[in-house]
């Protein structure tokens, strides 16, 4: 008679495991995801190349503060500071070439109309002048306001031949920084702007950030680590003592929509099913 009765609470509590188990799936949960994640600058300003050149020298390290004005890189000035030494002679021989039909028109009808031809040259050996003293004053290049620079290695840079409007480095202020996310084109589900998201940082990760998802790229790209993702960036929240340094890398967990835990369990092997098939 035991048996039975046995049997028939095991059945039972397999009912209602399986029962609780469905319940359980319905539960709803965040949609999250983990990505690389880069700590950069909120509002940096580009330093480009002003000229084609040679770039001869970078005065300020990696990262270090520099001050509104101070030197970054300096160009290869040779041929521009001998282009601009001709131009000089140009105009002073046009100089005199005026100031001695000066004298000349006094006298002389013809001397007059010469004297106007010869000023319009000097006007125009002038203004070479100018544009050459122009172009030897951007083979260096300064910072446009208090911050740090924000480059990755000095040699990859000298001696390195740029074209006019190449990116060389930026001017950061440490202050104002985001976070970087390069999320993975199969995790975009749990991508949405003002979605929260948490920052585990390697130079910390016991001490997580918090931050919400400011904005995202509509279109996936290449990342650093050779994988279709999309960027998102992320503000912070000041809940530390200090903000992160520019360039800190870390893991973040971002989360999206609440879903039933079924969907979450099962959305990777459905994803890759309807690869696999086709669907």
């Amino acid at each position: 008679m035991g048996h039975p009765t046995l049997r028939t609470h095991l059945l039972r509590f397999r009912h209602v495991a399986a029962l609780a188990a469905a319940l359980a799936l319905l539960i709803p949960v965040p949609l999250t995801a983990l990505a690389p994640v880069e700590i950069v600058s909120l509002d940096p300003i580009i330093v480009s190349a002003p000229i084609d050149g040679v770039i001869e020298a970078i005065d300020v390290d990696p990262s270090a503060p520099v001050k509104a004005g101070d030197v970054l890189i300096r160009f290869t000035d040779t041929t521009l500071r001998h282009r601009r030494n001709i131009a000089a002679h140009e105009v002073a021989v046009a100089n005199t070439r005026v100031k001695q039909l000066n004298l000349m028109a006094f006298n002389d009808t013809k001397g007059r109309h010469e004297q106007g031809v010869a000023e319009a040259e000097l006007e125009l050996k002038q203004s070479e002048l100018a544009y050459a003293t122009d172009m030897l004053a951007r083979a260096v290049i300064r910072a446009p306001r208090n911050g740090n620079a924000v480059y990755p290695d000095r040699k990859m840079l000298v001696g390195k031949p740029v074209s006019t409007g190449e990116r060389l480095m930026e001017i950061a202020e440490p202050s104002k920084v985001e976070a970087r996310i390069d999320v993975a084109a199969t995790d975009i589900i749990a991508l949405r702007t003002g979605g929260r998201a948490k920052l585990f940082l390697d130079v910390d990760p016991l001490q997580p950030w918090s931050g919400r998802i400011t904005r995202a790229d509509y279109k996936a790209r290449p990342s650093d680590n050779d994988i279709l993702a999309f960027r998102a960036f992320a503000g912070l929240d000041h809940g530390h003592a200090d903000l992160p340094r520019i360039g800190l890398r870390g893991t973040a967990q971002i989360y999206g929509d609440w879903m039933p835990l079924a969907v979450v369990l099962l959305r990777r092997p459905i994803s890759s099913a309807r690869q696999w098939f086709g669907i």
